[in-house]
């Protein structure tokens, strides 16, 4: 199983970061491994490097992709996907929790039902990180462009 923690960069950051992105990556994977006050330290740089989740608009973009797509079910606060075969066997699934700070997405399967989700966040905002610590993958939903200064 897929699990993906999903933060929201501040702007001056995820552009700051950009090609740099395992900086990031190292700093939520040294914040899982860490105790005490190193745990507590870092979870402060993480704090100042993202934002709260506008979890209203998430919703409602998320709701909004409901109407379309009959996959989608919200069932105590969690957003589950369900993609089956024509068979009825199940493909792919992911299910999202939404918090203040972090989304948490679980996939297993193909990477269908996941990205369903992943398409939904991406309209929301530009700086999305997703990480998976477990696989040691991340990245941008959507990526950001890089300015070109004449």
């Amino acid at each position: 199983m897929r699990h993906y923690q999903i933060y929201l960069m501040k702007d001056q950051y995820a552009s700051d970061y950009l090609g740099k992105e395992h900086l990031l990556y190292i700093l939520f994977k040294d914040f899982s491994s860490s105790a005490g006050k190193s745990s507590w330290i870092i979870g402060r740089q993480i704090l100042f490097v993202t934002k709260r989740l506008p979890t209203y608009v998430l919703k409602q973009y998320i709701n909004q992709e409901m109407k379309y797509n009959g996959n989608i079910r919200y069932i105590d606060d969690v957003y589950y996907v369900i993609q089956k075969e024509k068979n009825g066997n199940i493909k792919s699934s992911a299910k999202l929790r939404i918090h203040n700070r972090v989304m948490i997405l679980s996939a297993e399967g193909n990477y269908e039902a996941e990205t369903i989700l992943f398409e939904c966040i991406r309209k929301c905002a530009n700086s999305f990180l997703a990480v998976d610590l477990k696989s040691e993958r991340y990245g941008w939903l959507k990526p950001i462009k890089e300015r070109k200064l004449i």
